[in-house]
């Protein structure tokens, strides 16, 4: 049986205020013991530019209990000790962790509450945006974009603390929540300054429930729900579409255009044909970067398998893209990217489905 200490994976950018909700959690719910768990694995290397280092990270006020943890093992154990002497846990992650992977992890022994992010509503467009990259060390110093790993914190959330909201407009705060809805639709959105938030927002939520998660993100709602009739444009200009065929793509002409992607895109999630693959591939696109990988298995195998029956991991061939985006030129896209099919000019146009 699972201990029933419930235990908060707190995420977010660096500088995005993950300390400052946790101090006012503490100072706020004085009659709960809580222990403070810091985890920030020692092999990650974040590199970017002098310009944009703008970040301040400020100790964490002591509590009864704080611990450091820096592997995956060290955490297991940290919990464990924990469970025995604390009502509530929560871990704060680095502000380069994905919290999913760290949540599937806790969640095969203890009761994970939530997974709840920060977000910084002011320098979040500049983040998303940036070409830093994140260095890999026990992966022969593989290097993903921050973007990359920005965008997985958001989908893979339960609440999102929209934080630094003072001196920005309502205009702006609410274009900003109708990003974050595409990203993850199902996750609930909290607007605050300086980290001001009440405890109850955030704690004994009970939202995270690892198996629908996994479905929930946005990309795949998006292509799940296609058949509804909803408008292209969404308000602020944020709109999205899911592009269908089953027709491949010749591969130096996708490969091409991926390359000069319209910069009003986004967000490109979805499973792509090229020519000669025996299945589809990934293609997954935050900001600045592309990238392309195999899908038998994963995340885009699961999505297949919660669209069709449930019951099988079969992947059809076909190409099935949502895009999302501001201001987007949708019948440019499309026929950029029906000029890249193998078939000739004439052959049946795709399922186009539009997305508010």
């Amino acid at each position: 049986m699972k201990p029933t200490t419930p235990v908060m994976i707190l995420s977010g950018y660096m500088g995005s205020g993950k300390s400052s909700v946790i101090r006012q959690i503490l100072t706020r719910e004085t009659g709960t013991d809580f222990a403070i768990i810091q985890h920030e694995p020692g092999f990650e290397t974040l590199i970017e530019k002098i310009d944009q280092k703008r970040k301040i990270k400020r100790k964490l006020v002591q509590s009864l209990h704080v611990t450091q943890t820096y592997s995956n093992k060290d955490l297991l154990v940290a919990v464990d000790t924990h469970t025995k002497e604390a009502d509530y846990i929560i871990v704060e992650l680095n502000g380069t962790s994905a919290p999913f992977k760290i949540a599937e992890l806790l969640n095969e022994n203890y009761i994970v509450d939530a997974i709840i992010n920060v977000v910084d509503a002011k320098h979040f467009w500049l983040d998303f945006t940036s070409d830093s990259l994140l260095v890999d060390h026990q992966a022969e110093e593989q290097a993903v974009m921050v973007t990359n790993r920005l965008t997985e914190q958001i989908e893979y959330s339960n609440v999102l603390v929209l934080n630094q909201c003072n001196g920005l407009s309502e205009e702006r705060l609410q274009e900003l929540e109708w990003f974050l809805g595409k990203l993850q639709p199902h996750a609930k959105v909290v607007r605050t300054s300086y980290g001001l938030i009440g405890p109850t927002e955030l704690l004994h939520t009970g939202l995270f429930d690892a198996k629908d998660m996994r479905g929930a993100v946005g990309w795949m709602t998006e292509i799940l729900q296609k058949r509804r009739p909803l408008q292209l444009v969404g308000r602020y200009g944020i709109g999205s579409f899911v592009y269908e065929k089953q027709i491949p793509f010749d591969s130096d002409l996708f490969y091409q255009w991926i390359e000069e992607l319209p910069q009003e895109i986004l967000r490109t999630k979805g499973v792509v044909w090229l020519e000669g693959e025996e299945h589809p591939l990934v293609l997954s696109q935050s900001g600045p970067s592309i990238c392309i990988d195999e899908g038998q298995e994963g995340e885009v195998a699961l999505f297949f398998q919660v669209q069709k029956d449930r019951f099988t991991s079969i992947i059809p061939i076909k190409t099935e893209l949502v895009f999302i985006g501001i201001d987007l030129n949708r019948e440019e896209i499309i026929q950029a990217l029906d000029s890249c099919l193998v078939l000739p000019v004439g052959s049946p146009r795709c399922d186009l489905v539009d997305r508010i």
